[in-house]
């Protein structure tokens, strides 16, 4: 309970010390706060002759993004964490963080150049479906996504754009596996 009371805490903190919006020229930052109650009838996974009761879910999410334009740039950035409370079992508790990076310059009148970088860490239950079963661990998961885009534009009608990505997954339990064969 302490856990929760902090990461709300501290959500609202953060919301209430930046305001709104801190907001010049061309850079802006942008404080969010989610709170939501859902219930949930099946939080186990469990097959339904087991008799399991459902229990409610409060998710508290915030977050915070950042961005800033020149003339020829712009580079935007954020961080969201997501917490899972389950009010009867607080094994079931689980939090997933990710943050988000992007830059953007235009590279003489018909060119432009992107890169982007998104992370995401998973710690909590994790749900596998490999056709056969399904597997809860509570391994941390991670993601990672990274791409850079180039683009050119001839004339008002024709462009091409060149996009290399990289996706990376990492876990540490052997029973989650990458595809079903």
């Amino acid at each position: 309970m302490f856990r929760k009371a902090k990461i709300v805490a501290i959500a609202v903190l953060l919301s209430s010390c930046l305001g709104s919006a801190v907001a010049e020229a061309a850079f802006t930052i942008q404080p969010s706060l989610s709170l939501q109650e859902a219930y949930d009838s099946n939080p186990e996974l469990n097959p339904r002759s087991v008799g399991e009761d459902g229990m409610f879910k409060s998710t508290v999410t915030p977050s915070l993004s950042m961005r800033y334009t020149g003339k020829a740039y712009s580079f935007a950035g954020s961080y969201t964490m997501t917490s899972f409370f389950h009010h009867d079992k607080p094994a079931l508790d689980y939090d997933v963080n990710g943050a988000s990076v992007s830059a953007h310059a235009d590279i003489g009148k018909r060119s432009s150049l992107s890169i982007t970088d998104n992370y995401s860490l998973n710690k909590g239950v994790q749900i596998t479906d490999n056709a056969v079963n399904i597997h809860l661990s509570r391994a941390p998961i991670e993601y990672n996504i990274i791409s850079l885009a180039l683009s050119t534009s001839y004339g008002p009608y024709w462009s091409f754009t060149f996009t290399a990505l990289n996706a990376t997954t990492e876990y540490d339990d052997p029973a989650l596996i990458d595809s079903v064969t």
